[in-house]
């Protein structure tokens, strides 16, 4: 009874601890507002069209990470619907029986274990058929999509370098397409859908899941692809001479620097079935990983670059892996900051497979 009663406590602090940092890392939504007005006031004002905004929810707090991903996508959609979205004049609008200024209005909401945000206008709509017209002549569909759904016309629009206008714009035409926005939106494991009605204005929802695991990652390239390798796991990364290494085996050497023997293992070879060439005037990049109390070196091509990402679970036979890669020796992947993908590297199961240690 009294172990009982102290599983318990332990489980109540265990729980306000968890309760304590997920609010130290959360914003209010009002954070963004400001930022998103200024949006749509600087739109407005270019295009000479009256707009006003509205803010929903703005009360609510969200992980703060998540807030200022969505920042930039959440001001190309609401650029977008002052440009293409909001009538060109009030007069225009009067006579269709809607109030002289165009309305954008966006809606934060928690329901379940997601965020959904909803961003609409009361605008011309999307032309389905203009936008699968504008692919079509961009070679970005195929004659033989010519039965595709409503919905999966305006979906097109998430697709790179498509624009219904014929002209760029200074004001939604910022380096930030809608292929930018869903990208974005994927890299949270969130979706994101369109819905239109031509005349009365369009709608975007967007769902994030609140409970995504958001970690530090190591960018490192090999053979051209990218892994990650979580921070908590490296320990350094160190830039030994080529005559520092002694192969033992295919794909794994000793490595001598500044007095440390480390055992390393050729990712090229690991994942790839090559081994990295080491030239004699060679300085190659060798991350040193922790596991289980043991040190090791992991011998790649380039490190990129530190990150925060989020991990999704890993696909089985994700086409990024090849039927090659076990997936044992990956955690999940990521979307990074220039959208491929990574995979995240599982360092304890490496460190078991090739040193025998776990």
């Amino acid at each position: 009874e009294q172990l009982e009663r102290t599983r318990s406590s332990i489980l109540k602090y265990i729980n306000e601890l968890h309760s304590t940092c997920l609010s130290l890392t959360s914003v209010p939504v009002a954070t963004i507002k400001a930022k998103l007005q200024r949006a749509v006031n600087a739109a407005s004002s270019m295009t000479g069209k009256p707009v006003d905004f509205k803010m929903v929810g703005d009360h609510l707090e969200v992980d703060k990470f998540i807030l200022e991903s969505l920042s930039d996508p959440l001001v190309h959609v609401v650029r977008n619907a002052v440009d293409h979205g909001i009538e060109d004049s009030p007069l225009a609008r009067t006579e269709k029986e809607k109030p002289a200024n165009g309305q954008v209005e966006v809606k934060f909401e928690i329901r379940s274990e997601s965020i959904l945000i909803t961003i609409q206008d009361d605008g011309k709509g999307l032309d389905s058929d203009l936008i699968f017209k504008k692919a079509k002549s961009k070679g970005l569909v195929s004659e033989d999509t010519a039965q595709m759904s409503e919905k999966e016309k305006l979906n097109l629009i998430f697709l790179p370098g498509l624009s219904t206008r014929d002209n760029v714009s200074e004001i939604s035409g910022r380096g930030v397409g809608m292929d930018v926005v869903a990208r974005t939106i994927q890299s949270l494991k969130g979706t994101v859908e369109v819905s239109s009605r031509v005349g009365k204005g369009s709608v975007f929802e967007i769902t994030i899941p609140m409970n995504i695991t958001i970690y530090h990652g190591m960018i490192a390239d090999c053979n051209g692809r990218s892994f990650i390798m979580r921070t908590s796991d490296v320990k350094g990364v160190v830039r030994p001479h080529s005559n520092e290494f002694k192969a033992i085996r295919p794909g794994v050497y000793h490595l001598l620097h500044d007095n440390d023997l480390y055992e390393t293992v050729d990712l090229s070879n690991l994942f790839f079935g090559t081994n990295k060439e080491l030239r004699q005037d060679e300085k190659p990049s060798v991350v040193i990983c922790s596991a289980q109390g043991k040190q090791f070196g992991v011998l790649v091509d380039e490190v990129k670059s530190r990150e925060k990402l989020v991990e999704k679970d890993i696909v089985f036979e994700h086409p990024f892996l090849g039927a090659d890669i076990s997936s044992q020796m990956f955690s999940g992947i990521s979307i990074l900051p220039n959208g491929k993908i990574g995979a995240v590297m599982n360092i304890q199961e490496i460190n078991s497979r090739m040193f025998g240690n776990g």
